[in-house]
């Protein structure tokens, strides 16, 4: 049964990463003995195939640099990934800081996009789409009057 779990294992790190958490939900549902799922896991950590930090620092990259995301977003998913909140925050800011990512720059970039998107709408329901569409990306509620206030009157100014 532990090689049957440790096959499976390895077959779903052979499709993308996992984190701990995440991997022993999988084992869980294909209902091996709680037993040999921790074994499987305490083997597969020791050995470097299932490495959280490196998840969370990888996770937070991709949806920092690629994703429209905001820091808090991206910390969010990856508490409930199973990675502490205090990880989490540190993968977060560490990216930010090797990236050199400026959180305000790329508010304004997902913002403006989204207004094009949003171009022959009324403008009180641009606002309204735009403050929704930020806010669920995470992004604070103040920045996102700031910049949407600056961007729409750029917008008219035009």
């Amino acid at each position: 049964m532990n090689s049957e779990a440790s096959a499976y294992a390895l077959r779903l790190l052979g499709q993308r990463s996992y984190t701990t958490h995440d991997l022993r939900k999988k084992l869980v549902t294909k209902e091996f003995p709680v037993e040999t799922i921790e074994q499987v896991l305490e083997r597969f950590t020791a050995s470097g195939l299932l490495d959280d930090k490196r998840f969370a620092m990888s996770f937070a990259r991709s949806r920092l640099t690629g994703a429209s995301a905001s820091p808090r977003k991206v910390r969010q998913l990856l508490v409930r990934k199973g990675i502490s909140q205090t990880f989490a925050a540190q993968a977060v800011e560490q990216v930010i800081q090797q990236e050199e990512i400026d959180t305000e720059a790329t508010l304004r970039k997902v913002a403006k996009k989204r207004l094009e998107n949003l171009s022959g709408l009324e403008p009180l329901v641009q606002r309204r789409r735009l403050y929704g569409f930020l806010a669920r990306r995470g992004y604070d509620l103040d920045e996102i009057q700031r910049v949407v206030t600056k961007l729409l009157a750029t917008e008219r100014a035009l």
